[in-house]
């Protein structure tokens, strides 16, 4: 464990070293004066990318509703303005010296809009909020070539007011409540009804842009064709939602074994059902799992039956995946199962000394903490090392506090990744040495990041016991509180990051409450979406003296930038 430790430290002291010493702040773009600071991200970035135009100079126009000329203009300039001067306009109420005439134009060519009936397009209106389901829903089905996208999963219903929903907007709703393009309102409603303000679109859009950004999901062969011939060899992994990544990775090893085993047809299954229903939801792309794979296998009389997974140890994807073929013995001549990358003792040992062979010469004779050192000395610098602590698969996938359903099965969050608890005194234990072994080597400042809980995602579905108890603040409390005494004795500081979501309302499930953080953070980072101000309120409620002198926020860069940047 200990040499976990010291690599771990040692790999992100380099990647410290090397940001800081290569990093410029980039000078700030002009900026409107009436943006509120959680929607400042969404509006530079439309404004910045030419899909939404400011009201004026100095004004965006935030609070304004906006109107579908607008909405479809936006997603017209993203498609890069396709010429539409040849095609007739449909709508009597869109002349043809309007400016918004060809993004109208070519959004009804595109069916991605229809009108309001009788040739009317209401270019001018408020565009409400299930509209705006349908009209991005169509347009991001378009993208991909498809003729609509959906979600499988019932996320709609869960909110109180669903029944709002007009019947034909109800598959758009649900499918931009599951994307998270669409969220809820502060008092749990949907709002179908309801208009948005053009800061509210903005940050829709940014969603939708960076859930769109992971390539063409068309390069990559999902091998879930029939037709497959009496001998199959069934890749198995957890999967990954980034197609050009899971192209060139998890496509590779398939092409790879293709070529190898000329024999066989090489089929595709994830074990991760998230990132199937992701890519689905998202490109239109259909993934088996491994049910059904193993179900596509007998319907097509698959005799031979060779499954290789390409998880990299024993674990509880692995396991789960030895239970499932059980249940298939029988249904096949032969069914035959590969082994992880590390399997054996021997395995882990010659992994691990080619790891210390590859670094052993920087770590040998001290000259990263050395660097560290200068750098805070020599070099005047305050020096802040941030530990990603629980969303961690490295430790979940050892079994180390591993937070699990209510069925027993490992919890992965909405991006893939599983994570530890706060409460297990392993994962804790692991933390504490992770973060005194980067104040011995010099760390001014050590930033904790995803400390509590999870607190997005289908947190519903977690179960609750000694892991994961009612009061989560008890664990996080408590592992503040130790950090920061053992921290104290090498005269480092200790502070929490903290997200837009994360405070106030979900530290119910975080464990993270602002009581926490005052008693236990020395300052308190903003994510570039939280409002500076909101969190001096709750930190003040909380008993904290003069919170913000505790508060680094999104823009502590000053005029030279950002520290994000």
């Amino acid at each position: 464990m200990k040499k976990l430790h010291k690599l771990t430290a040692l790999l992100l002291a380099l990647g410290l070293a090397a940001g800081l010493a290569g990093t410029a702040f980039a000078a700030d773009a002009p900026r409107y004066t009436d943006v509120p600071g959680w929607a400042r991200e969404y509006v530079d970035r439309v404004t910045e990318l030419g899909l939404v135009d400011g009201r004026t100079d100095t004004a965006f126009g935030s609070n304004e509703p906006m109107t579908r000329a607008e909405l479809v203009t936006a997603l017209y300039r993203l498609a890069k303005t396709p010429d539409v001067k040849d095609v007739d306009n449909p709508f009597t109420d869109v002349k043809e010296e309007d400016p918004c005439r060809d993004a109208v134009v070519w959004a009804h060519t595109q069916k991605i809009v229809e009108g309001r009936g009788e040739g009317v397009f209401d270019p001018d209106g408020s565009v409400r909020r299930q509209e705006i389901a349908k009209i991005l829903n169509e347009f991001a089905a378009r993208q991909v070539g498809r003729d609509g996208l959906e979600s499988r999963k019932d996320v709609a219903s869960a909110y109180p007011d669903a029944g709002k929903v007009s019947g034909w907007a109800k598959g758009y709703m649900n499918w931009a409540a599951a994307s998270e393009f669409i969220t809820g309102h502060s008092d749990g409603t949907l709002d179908p009804m309801g208009t948005a303000t053009r800061a509210q679109v903005s940050a829709i859009l940014c969603r939708y842009l960076d859930d769109a950004s992971t390539g063409d999901a068309s390069k990559d062969d999902p091998r879930n064709q029939d037709g497959i011939g009496k001998k199959e060899l069934l890749v198995v992994s957890f999967g990954t939602s980034f197609n050009d990544n899971r192209a060139a990775t998890i496509g590779a090893v398939e092409a790879a074994l293709e070529r190898a085993f000329p024999d066989y047809d090489v089929r595709r299954a994830f074990t991760a059902d998230t990132i199937i229903e992701h890519i689905y939801r998202r490109d239109g792309q259909l993934i088996d799992n491994v049910k059904e794979a193993l179900e596509r296998a007998k319907r097509n009389g698959v005799e031979e039956l060779v499954v290789q997974p390409t998880h990299l140890m024993n674990g509880w994807e692995y396991g789960d995946l030895v239970k499932a073929l059980e249940k298939y013995e029988g249904g096949f001549a032969s069914i035959k199962l590969g082994a992880p990358l590390l399997t054996t003792d021997g395995d882990f040992a010659r992994v691990a000394e080619a790891m210390i062979g590859a670094t052993g010469d920087l770590a040998a004779d001290g000259k990263t903490a050395q660097v560290v050192r200068e750098l805070a000395q020599d070099g005047g610098l305050y020096l802040v090392a941030r530990v990603h602590c629980f969303r961690d698969p490295a430790l979940s996938n050892g079994r180390i506090g591993s937070l699990l359903t209510k069925k027993g099965k490992i919890w992965y969050d909405r991006r893939g990744v599983c994570w530890s608890s706060p409460a297990d005194q392993k994962a804790a234990d692991y933390i504490s040495a992770l973060c005194l072994e980067l104040a011995d080597m010099g760390f001014d400042e050590i930033l904790l990041d995803d400390v509590g809980y999870p607190w997005e995602g289908e947190v519903h579905v977690l179960a609750t016991g000694d892991n994961r108890p009612e009061d989560r603040t008890v664990p996080v409390s408590a592992l503040l509180a130790r950090l920061s005494g053992e921290l104290r004795e090498r005269d480092t500081a200790l502070s929490v990051y903290v997200y837009e979501r994360l405070l106030p309302g979900e530290e119910v499930y975080s464990g993270l409450t602002a009581g926490v953080l005052a008693q236990g953070a020395g300052r308190v980072w903003l994510d570039k979406r939280v409002d500076p101000a909101h969190y001096e309120a709750l930190l003040t409620a909380a008993g904290l003296d003069n919170p913000a002198a505790r508060i680094v926020p999104p823009d502590a860069g000053g005029q030279e930038g950002s520290w994000y940047r």
